[in-house]
């Protein structure tokens, strides 16, 4: 049920509050058509919660000064947490069990630490800040805060036009600068005077009311003070339209400004460096994905690479309910990267095996034999594809022997098949595998460039601090970065001499399967554990009528692989949006179908997103109302209390016909009905009580008792079945009333 005492608070304010979301919307969609960070919306977050502060500040009893500190604090705050994630990335599926969700928040808090000690040291320094966050941050600080002000100015200070000129002054700036059209403003401008015309009229009409000033109730719109306001508002905007209109106009005050661009633009591009205009980064060829350099983006092409058919179970067809089991995870791995360089990864020469080669026979623990049969549609460019561990190769029914852990060699061959030794571990042999890695698995899988900045490797640290297997660190590091970081193609490449690791962790607005699988693979060697960053292609869809998996050019994809010196060679997923692989815990080997997928973090962003902001307004809800009951006199509540009950109960009586000019009394008023309204007794005690205490605590500071206000309502809702008969006969008397409105008419023109 809807509070009648805030609805009569919020009734006479509807149009001003409908005129505030559109200028709201049009501030929102104006800055999204400028794409100063690709795939950012937190400028609507900004300017939402804005809006709900500074109307939850105009209720307290909060000062300005005190108003505007409270806003710039809990702003930042909220900067801060959409920038860093420090709550919402525990609302993903959890951390580990062995890393409790205050211990993840502390990561996140920690890393964003980190990452705005950046952005002051290179403010400090006058170096160039490529880290968009910095950009964001700022403009979250600023529409909330302009949100705040706009609702603040029109509830608190009654003046429409204070709060619109800041909000204003901005949406021009931003729509010069990212060269949208003039008309973007006019929505901006019809809304902003409509809402400065009907915000005058409702608290001057409110004034009057409170006053007891006798005035018709269609006496319209009076300008009042803010005529003069709205005129020179107007003229203003018709003088400075040409300017921005034409390009005789604009390159006039281009040239009066030029000396302040040049000013500003310096500083602009050294604070927000990354920040768009978006750059036209071409894709990876389709043929596989490039890691030796990390910046563009994957292609997104749906062109066949080719067709893989597997001697593991297919996956069942889809039920009636829309399911299907999944099959068993594999990749079809083609490259292996040994080195790190700090911007990307490259093919060193293998470690010498001191194994013979292998055979199909006897499998070591924890693996078994998978047969591939693979049919490319163009040719192959660089190494053949197979899956983890692949032990012998045919072609041309020839069959080949190869080493272990070793690449395909380069054949002129469009179909052959392998033979691999898949994972098939649990939880419990990953976990006691041992830490005696051979001398060549050290030397060439921990190695780490010296430019590696000091951050990646404390974040490291805090992350595997307490992690007792290199099983542990893995799914550690794993688990916090896919709940972490934001999976988009719409990233900047890092900035020259910037480290590409350090750059996704700290500073890019997400990132790709490079950015996942480098960032791990390099966290794990800081971490002592041997790893190494492999590309290829995902598992494609399954297709029935070919009995094989389909991969196209978008399945391109790079993973991690970490070392266990019992079982060698283990796949890793760190990138949000593909599946994970899950291991079962039970201790039992050999079963295939206990290796499982879950769905990808971000299938439930949108979830999380909505949960978080409703965590926030009901806190921000309940703090401001909690506020007010703290500092809010209990007498002061009760007269508003019967104020609005009053005031009510004539609102009801006037629409049952019961109307008098508003320079009666409310005495003279109960007065004038006195007679028709006795023969509803319970009703008539309930307005006589009402009216005492209406004209009691208008005119007097004493505190009105809790009791008699408790007593006045509780008569009026039980007068409920006689207020019903009033308005029934008001309703049967209309015809009769409309003839005597005729009869009336027809007598005076007559005379």
């Amino acid at each position: 049920m809807i509070d009648t005492t805030l609805w009569s608070k919020l009734r006479p304010h509807i149009v001003s509050i409908l005129l505030v979301l559109g200028i709201a919307i049009t501030v929102s969609y104006c800055l999204s058509e400028s794409d100063w960070v690709p795939q950012n919306y937190a400028h609507n977050s900004a300017i939402a919660l804005g809006l709900l502060f500074g109307f939850a500040l105009s209720l307290s009893r909060f000062r300005g000064r005190t108003a505007a500190v409270y806003s710039m604090v809990l702003s930042v705050a909220t900067a801060g947490e959409l920038i860093g994630q420090v709550i919402q990335s525990t609302l993903s599926p959890g951390p580990p069990s062995d890393m409790g969700t205050l211990w993840f928040m502390h990561l996140r808090l920690m890393t964003l630490i980190d990452r705005m000690d950046g952005w002051r040291i290179a403010v400090f320094r006058d170096e160039t800040i490529h880290d968009v966050g910095f950009f964001v941050f700022l403009s979250i600080v600023v529409l909330w805060n302009l949100s705040a002000w706009l609702v603040w100015s029109i509830a608190r200070r009654k003046h429409a036009l204070e709060g619109l000129l800041p909000l204003g002054i901005l949406l021009a700036i931003n729509n010069h600068l990212s060269d949208q059209s003039t008309f973007a403003m006019l929505p901006f401008i019809t809304l902003g005077i409509s809402l400065i015309a009907c915000t005058n009229f409702t608290f001057q009409n409110a004034d009057w009311t409170a006053r007891s000033v006798d005035h018709p109730d269609d006496l319209g719109l009076e300008w009042g003070a803010n005529s003069f306001a709205i005129a020179v508002f107007i003229s203003l905007m018709a003088i400075l339209s040409p300017l921005f209109a034409t390009p005789e106009g604009r390159k006039g005050l281009s040239d009066i400004l030029r000396p302040v661009e040049e000013l500003t633009a310096e500083t602009a591009g050294r604070l927000f460096a990354d920040v768009n205009p978006p750059r036209a980064d071409s894709g990876y060829p389709v043929q596989g994905l490039e890691v030796n350099v990390i910046g563009p983006p994957p292609s997104q092409s749906r062109e066949t690479i080719m067709w893989v058919q597997i001697s593991d179970p297919t996956p069942s067809p889809t039920d009636s309910s829309g399911d299907q089991s999944p099959a068993p995870q594999h990749y079809w791995r083609s490259s292996i990267y040994i080195e790190y360089t700090g911007v990307g990864w490259l093919i060193t020469e293998m470690p010498p095996s001191h194994e013979s080669k292998a055979t199909t026979e006897n499998p070591p623990p924890g693996r078994y034999n998978l047969h591939q049969r693979y049919e490319l549609v163009s040719q192959p460019q660089g190494s053949l594809f197979a899956v983890n561990m692949p032990v012998t190769m045919t072609v041309n029914d020839e069959v080949i022997a190869l080493q272990f852990d070793a690449v395909l060699p380069q054949i002129d061959r469009f179909e052959y098949e392998v033979t691999s030794w898949a994972v098939d571990l649990t939880v419990e042999q990953l976990s006691n595998s041992t830490i005696d890695y051979p001398p060549q698995i050290s030397s060439h899988y921990l190695q780490l460039p010296e430019s590696v900045p000091q951050r990646v490797l404390d974040l490291t640290n805090r992350i595997t601090v307490g992690a007792e297997s290199p099983y542990s660190k893995a799914v550690r590091i794993e688990t916090y970065l896919r709940n972490t970081y934001p999976y988009t193609l719409d990233v900047s490449s890092p900035p020259p001499g910037r480290d590409v690791v350090d750059y996704f962790l700290f500073e890019a607005p997400g990132g790709f399967c490079s950015y996942y699988a480098s960032a791990m693979t390099v966290m794990l060697r800081a971490a002592g554990v041997p790893a190494r960053l492999v590309t290829g292609y995902a598992m494609g869809e399954y297709e029935p009528a070919n009995n094989a998996f389909h991969v196209v050019a978008s399945d391109a994809h790079a993973w991690v692989e970490v070392y266990f010196t019992d079982y060698g060679w283990v796949e890793f997923e760190p990138t949000a949006v593909r599946m994970r692989f899950e291991r079962s815990s039970s201790a039992a080997v050999g079963s295939r179908s206990d290796l499982r997928i879950t769905p990808p973090a971000s299938s439930t962003n949108s979830r999380r997103e909505l949960l978080i902001l409703g965590v926030f307004l009901i806190s921000l809800y309940l703090l401001i109302t909690g506020i007010r009951w703290l500092t809010r006199p209990r007498e002061a509540s009760q007269h508003a209390k019967i104020f609005s009950f009053y005031r009510d109960i004539r609102h009801r009586l006037a629409a049952m016909g019961y109307r008098t000019s508003t320079s009666t009394t409310p005495h003279e008023f109960l007065r004038i009905y006195n007679s028709d309204l006795r023969q509803k007794p319970i009703l008539f005690d309930a307005l006589s009580q009402a009216t005492d205490l209406y004209v009691a605590a208008r005119f007097s500071h004493k505190p009105l008792p809790v009791s008699q206000v408790e007593h006045v309502q509780h008569l009026w809702r039980r007068a409920r079945s006689q207020r019903m008969s009033l308005w029934l006969r008001w309703v049967f008397d209309a015809p009769t009333r409309f003839s005597q409105y005729l009869f009336h008419r027809i007598r005076g023109q007559q005379d």
